[in-house]
């Protein structure tokens, strides 16, 4: 820039030299002609006119030198910001060839400059835009406006990268793109955070399946396209059998590890048209499209039971499954998606009540049990609050002394309007809607304590018999609720029997096994009810900490005329001794009974023959006595004064 100084100053120098030289020639003025003053005159003119042309030239120089330093300049300094920017930055000519790529634009795509140079941005396409999106693209450069997207691009190592770009068009003097300018950042960390978002929002991680969100919208956009085609859609609601059982007794890795399997053959049963969601839980979704027929969702309804019932191999363990299944049809059922919801489920549970392994269709008789149902539920949460409930005693007598050896609580309902409701009516109800555990343990605090109660004084507290349902079983509930209970009893059991039916041991039978010795550590007895009923196997009473056998009036109700059950109720009292058993015989009603089963051995009985079950009211003036049939205490002044009752 200084030479350029120089220079201009030195040739303004000269030519003001020249002009003095020129101008100013005094001695030779009064020598010169006419004529050569005129020409003087001229010479003089046209040097200032050369003077001022070469003037304007400098000055002009030295603006264009000014003005090409000057952008000189700003190129190197924003060569100097591109070389160092973290921004993806590449230029081509019009025609899309690479003429300059940044460091930026190598550390992300990982090609050199001397990789990229000559070629064109399709050396990082990734093929993932269609044909469509690039003719936008050109459409958009051409006419000289910048265009701006998310582009998926590919690097040298075949990875994918997301990269939020501006191609801006360079133009002449003309308007005609000389060039183009590509500038960008990678932006793929955010991009696939969201994307994780957006699948964690829509996506079950454990399967892979669609979750709730997405199921809903499937449903939605499915239902659309079957008023179109005006056909038939299926929706099934799905459920595993027993699942909470094989959670709470292998752990829940195990579970997690079976439903993945399990959504894995729910999938290999549908067409690619249909859909498989996971609810949460144990619980899974099939939205069938397109079928012209109910014989269509029963094939599939029939396969996915199939698929579900084979064994299934997680890790060390065999496990075996079943699955219930609830169907309703659009739009024979219902036409919008939260009733055909409803329907599914509803019709999944009914499934569940008619034996599990198997499916049901929707119908509007089981709306209206379910709304029943749901009613009542409603009536018997209130019931324990309001303390609607109330308990019966029945007597157990001993038959070797008459004594009334012990009295088994039974629950009732005093319902408001209904008036007493026998326990058949609501206990299923209890378990389903998961009352039955405090239901429970109000009727072991009021039963003990009113025992205790009525007990008069000098008289031993007969034993309690409380019956336990196969609800109670499931998880640790029934241990936690006991021990509670004995605690604000000072942990005396007092002679506490729990009864439950052999449904109990035909869960898992681990689980319930460790339960029950717990029940025992705590000092309660467990009694066996109904037996010779249901799955009645030797290996129960050997397996199980069982101290009651309490023969089913199945059994009493056709002794001493039945022979067979003559023999049978002879078997089960032998076998019960054997292994040490106590023995009692329910339903008792007639004294030839009676007579037959203390000649057979049995220790105690319990029936209409003594007492019907009664309130407590009733019940405190039996305890201690010796009973005769008819449930008459045997008379004081007959020499039989009222006596301890023992176990």
């Amino acid at each position: 820039m200084r030479n350029y100084k120089n220079i201009t100053l030195g040739v303004i120098g000269l030519l003001v030299l020249t002009g003095i030289l020129v101008l100013d020639e005094p001695s030779h003025e009064g020598v010169l002609t006419d004529a050569g003053k005129r020409y003087h005159v001229y010479l003089n003119w046209m040097y200032g006119v050369f003077a001022g042309y070469i003037l304007i030239l400098a000055i002009l120089f030295v603006r264009q030198t000014r003005h090409r330093l000057h952008n000189e300049s700003e190129m190197r300094m924003l060569s100097s910001i591109a070389e160092h920017a973290t921004d993806i930055i590449y230029i081509t000519d019009n025609r899309g060839v690479i003429e300059y790529v940044n460091p930026g634009f190598e550390r992300a795509t990982g090609y050199s400059r001397h990789e990229a140079i000559g070629k064109t941005p399709r050396l990082v396409k990734s093929g993932k835009h269609s044909d469509d999106f690039y003719r936008g693209l050109w459409s958009s450069v051409l006419r000289g406006r910048e265009f701006r997207e998310l582009f998926v691009n590919r690097r040298k190592d075949g990875s994918l990268f997301y990269e939020e770009k501006t191609i801006t068009p360079i133009l002449d003097k003309d308007k005609k793109v000389t060039q183009f300018i590509s500038t960008g950042k990678d932006v793929s960390e955010r991009v696939l955070g969201q994307e994780k978002i957006n699948y964690l929002a829509h996506f079950d991680t454990l399967t892979e399946l669609p979750n709730r969100v997405l199921f809903r919208r499937s449903l939605n956009e499915a239902l659309a396209r079957t008023r179109r085609s005006e056909k038939l859609l299926a929706l099934m609601f799905l459920d595993l059998d027993n699942f909470k059982r094989i959670n709470d007794s292998l752990g829940h890795d195990v579970g997690d590890a079976l439903l993945k399997v399990v959504a894995e053959r729910l999938k290999s049963c549908i067409r690619e048209t249909d859909s498989v969601s996971r609810l949460g839980g144990d619980e899974f979704t099939v939205i069938l499209e397109n079928i012209n027929h109910v014989n269509n969702a029963i094939a599939i309804a029939q396969k996915l039971v199939h698929a579900i019932v084979q064994p299934f191999q997680i890790g060390p363990h065999t496990l075996h499954v079943s699955i219930s299944i609830g169907i309703t049809l659009y739009p024979l059922d219902d036409a919008e998606a939260d009733l055909l919801i409803k329907n599914a489920d509803m019709a999944m549970y009914h499934a569940k009540e008619l034996g599990r392994n198997g499916f049901q269709f929707y119908s509007a008789e089981l709306t209206t049990r379910v709304n029943e149902h749901m009613r009542l539920e409603g009536e018997l949460r209130q019931a324990l609050e309001r303390e609607e409930f109330v308990l019966h005693y029945q007597p157990i007598v001993d038959l070797k002394t008459g004594l009334v050896k012990s009295a088994e609580a039974l629950l009732r309902w005093q319902h408001p309007e209904r008036g007493l409701v026998p326990p058949n009516d609501f206990i299923p109800v209890l378990e389903e809607s998961g009352l039955i555990m405090p239901v429970t343990e109000w009727v072991l605090n009021k039963s003990i304590q009113q025992m205790r109660d009525a007990t008069p004084k000098g008289v031993s507290i007969p034993g309690l018999a409380v019956n336990i349902t196969a609800g109670c079983f499931r998880g640790n509930g029934i241990t936690k609720c006991t021990g509670n209970v004995l605690a604000s009893f000072d942990g005396d059991p007092g002679g506490l029997t729990l009864e439950i039916t052999e449904s109990v041991l035909m869960q898992d039978t681990q689980h319930v096994s460790v339960l029950m010795h717990n029940l025992k550590d705590l000092g309660i007895k467990i009694a066996l009810d109904d037996f010779g009923t249901g799955q009645s196997s030797l290996s129960h009473l050997r397996n199980f900490p069982i101290d009651v056998v309490k023969i089913d009036r199945a059994f009493v109700r056709e002794i001493p005329d039945n022979k067979n059950d003559v023999a049978m109720v002879a078997a089960i009292i032998a076998m019960s001794h054997g292994l040490g058993k106590q023995v009692v015989a329910e339903g008792v009603e007639t004294e030839a009974q009676l007579e037959l089963l203390r000649d057979l051995g049995c220790d105690s009985i319990q029936g209409f023959l003594y007492s019907r079950p009664v309130p407590i009211e009733q019940m405190a003036a039996l305890i201690g006595q010796r009973l005769q049939p008819g449930g008459q205490p045997v008379s004081a002044s007959a020499g039989n004064p009222r006596q301890t009752a023992t176990l």
